[in-house]
């Protein structure tokens, strides 16, 4: 086994014999340093992480602040200002922090999930009931991501290392493609998989390879060939430039990979241009509406699979398609973004479980699957939920939020809801 010294001097945990864990990013730090400053010297609404835990990813993300690097737990990209400053409810829920006390560290750990939490992660809102279970048992739950976001990643690989979690042994920058079912394997991980198997179907089609000998080869995914050959129709020199620059978009994050950062996405983005170098000879001087909706993105994005799928039908066209289903899935996040806000506020406010589902009959599910999860309130509850409630307000609300939008004086929340 072989051991590593940091930036700083300190000697590392041996690594796993991984290749995935070989990077200087993905070093361990020692079992004895700790990861969160004492928290008598941090500021509501703000954390600080240790820097001789966590260099050097966290050099990329926040600001140094002598031996810590500084976290702003309501905008995690903001370095100067307190968002408290401008917002009442931010402030008199940082309020609910100060009375508190001092917090434990597994309380500090659920408050940095859900300053990360994202409804654009896959599994939403999965990712948010993973921070309910959190909150309901006074214990981070590590079993799974919730969203592509720092500084949460890195530590909840760090965190399962040092207590024995199952997921130890996927401490690489793919975290956020593991779940329990893979055992943590990052070679097959479910969505990169996926990514792989779209590539190797689109390669086929650019060879003109037969169709049948393609699904008993893949018999998994025979409707899914079946789907990208119909799409595409035969194969013609343009068609098959756009859809190598659909494979090179997809190959970004396809791969497990032993480097210590992301993969480097400007040697992407240079290669998508030479293929926009190459179909530019074919279109002249028309707008290419098809290859600009080819570009690179994550894979933890949930519309990920379905915009490769419109990209393909496009290419077949010739002009932007539009797949039969689209827009389902925003509206079934703009439900569960509708219902977990409104729930959650209910319960701060006070309200029955009864007064919660008639205001929004729809939310009767969630509703009642919250009040068993959370029960009965206690301080550090409140505001931890009261959090979660603000984040869940707050996160890409100009993509919209349903109902909460339609009806804002339906879910507005009392005044008294935030209450110390």
């Amino acid at each position: 086994m072989e051991t590593e010294v940091n930036d700083h001097g300190c000697v590392a945990r041996p690594l796993n014999e991984v290749w995935w864990n070989r990077g200087r990013m993905n070093l361990l730090p020692p079992d004895d340093v700790p990861l969160l400053a004492p928290y008598q010297e941090t500021h509501p609404g703000f954390e600080l992480l240790v820097a001789d835990a966590c260099e050097p990813w966290a050099s990329a993300y926040f600001a140094r602040v002598g031996g810590h690097f500084k976290v702003c737990l309501w905008n995690i990209w903001e370095q100067e200002k307190d968002p408290a400053d401008s917002d009442e409810e931010k402030r008199r829920i940082n309020e609910m922090q100060q009375q508190l006390g001092v917090l434990h560290d597994d309380a500090r750990y659920i408050r940095l999930q859900i300053a990360v939490l994202q409804r654009c992660w896959w599994t939403f809102p999965a990712n948010v009931d993973l921070i309910l279970d959190g909150i309901s048992t006074d214990r981070v739950n590590l079993d799974t991501g919730v969203s592509c976001e720092p500084p949460w990643a890195e530590l909840m690989g760090v965190l399962r290392h040092r207590r024995g979690h199952p997921g130890t042994y996927g401490i690489s920058y793919h975290w956020r493609y593991h779940e329990a079912a893979t055992a943590y394997d990052p070679l097959h991980a479910p969505r990169q998989e996926l990514a792989r198997t779209y590539m190797l179907i689109l390669t086929w089609w650019s060879s003109c390879g037969d169709l049948e000998c393609l699904k008993r080869e893949l018999p998994e995914h025979a409707d899914l060939a079946e789907s990208i050959y119909r799409r595409l129709g035969p194969p013609t020199t343009l068609k098959r430039l756009y859809v190598e620059k659909v494979r090179t978009a997809i190959a970004w994050e396809a791969f497990p990979y032993p480097t210590e950062w992301f993969p480097p996405d400007q040697d992407f983005r240079d290669l998508l241009e030479v293929y926009d170098t190459a179909i530019r000879q074919h279109i002249g001087d028309q707008e290419d509406v098809v290859g600009q909706m080819i570009r690179l993105e994550d894979l933890c994005h949930h519309a990920r699979f379905r915009h490769i799928d419109r990209q393909i039908a496009s290419i077949g066209m010739g002009q932007v398609a539009h797949l039969p289903s689209e827009g389902e899935e925003r509206q079934r996040i703009h439900r569960a973004v509708t219902d977990y806000v409104h729930v959650l506020g209910s319960w701060l406010a006070g309200r029955t479980l009864e007064e919660t589902i008639s205001i929004w009959p729809p939310s009767e599910e969630t509703a009642r699957r919250l009040w068993a999860v959370l029960e009965e309130p206690t301080p550090r509850k409140r505001w931890l939920v009261a959090c979660l409630w603000k984040r869940l307000s707050e996160n890409y609300a100009k993509l919209g939020r349903g109902a909460i939008d339609e009806q804002p004086e339906r879910f507005r929340l009392p005044f008294d809801a935030l209450k110390v």
